[in-house]
């Protein structure tokens, strides 16, 4: 399943931080800011693991797996 599935079909869990993941991710192509999970969060201003929380909603493993399937 595909990132913006996994976005739609879970979406009803999602908090403000969440949401404010999400959109970023949508709105902003793959790049460095993507790299590591600590630039994604920088770049969004959350926490890390607030990045780790929303991977494990969307039923991804970890941020790796949802960093590969976006990729």
């Amino acid at each position: 399943m595909n990132f913006e599935n996994r976005i739609q079909q879970f979406s009803y869990l999602f908090t403000k931080s969440d949401e404010k993941i999400a959109r970023f991710i949508l709105d902003h192509p793959v790049g460095d800011h993507f790299s590591t999970i600590t630039s994604l969060a920088y770049a969004i201003g959350v926490s890390t693991s607030s990045i780790t929380r929303f991977s494990h909603k969307l039923n991804y493993q970890h941020f790796q797996d949802m960093k590969f399937n976006i990729q």
